[in-house]
């Protein structure tokens, strides 16, 4: 159970992983320092060797007995193991670990007056070219969520568009538009408008996109700028439910319904 602990903390990279690798030097040094005792070394000695190993030959030339000088060399060896490799290590981890939840839209960023977008429908290219050439959104950040393959889905769209100052704006988010805690990562609140278009080919499309814009109202309660709201629905008869669901008291969304048929 412990090693399976240790496997964990060290594949998830970022603040654990650093966390126990500083951990691991203090507990090594610590441990020096009590050996060192034996010897009459202080910390500060020993410190020195653990921090700069090239300083070894130096500091053993000190001591007169074999084990003092091959303590010193171990010094040296823990500070190189800890210090060195498993520092370099673990930083490159940590940017692996970085750019791979980035690649796949598991990244979340604060944002504020942002285009979001939720889902990845036939419609999103059309509607990211129409905010590409509208001088309205020039240099605002774009939020797109998604529930299907992020990598794919950018890399679609970026052929497409062909554009890179254009897309580097747009922010690709991993999530499903009628969860909760995934609305609220994507700071709907502070959003400037919503396009609610939803996925291809969903067998609920509409009441999942009822579902989220039920969400969306509670998630906008409160004091502010009106935030509209476009949802896409794709038959006649979802936008009569609709229009029969309660409205959110006091909600700053304002909701307009697009039929996609």
């Amino acid at each position: 159970m412990f090693r399976r602990k240790i496997d964990r903390i060290l594949s998830e990279g970022e603040g654990k992983q650093l966390a126990w690798l500083a951990g691991l030097a203090l507990a090594l040094f610590l441990v020096l320092v009590l050996l060192g005792s034996f010897w009459a070394l202080g910390w500060t000695e020993i410190l020195n060797l653990y921090l700069d190993p090239g300083s070894y030959p130096l500091e053993a030339k000190q001591g007169s007995q074999g084990s003092l000088n091959f303590f010193s060399l171990l010094i040296a060896f823990g500070g190189i193991l800890v210090l060195n490799a498993l520092t370099v290590s673990a930083f490159s981890n940590v940017f692996d670990n970085i750019s791979e939840k980035y690649r796949k839209g598991e990244r979340r960023y604060k944002l504020k007056n942002h285009i979001l977008i939720l889902g990845g429908g036939q419609q999103l290219l059309d509607m990211l070219k129409a905010l590409r050439v509208s001088p309205d959104f020039d240099g605002k950040d774009i939020v797109v969520m998604t529930s299907s393959d992020v990598e794919v889905l950018r890399d679609k769209i970026e052929t497409a568009i062909d554009d890179k100052r254009f897309c580097s704006r747009v922010i690709w988010y991993r999530g499903e538009r009628d969860n909760e805690d995934d609305l609220r990562s994507a700071c709907v609140p502070a959003a400037s408008r919503i396009y609610l278009i939803g996925e291809d080919d969903e067998e609920a499309h509409d009441s999942v996109s009822v579902s989220a814009t039920g969400l969306l109202r509670a998630l906008c309660a409160g004091d502010g700028p009106a935030i509209p709201c476009f949802v896409t629905l794709e038959m006649h008869s979802s936008m009569d439910v609709f229009n029969y669901l309660p409205a959110e008291k006091g909600s700053r969304l304002q909701v307009e319904i697009i039929n996609a048929s």
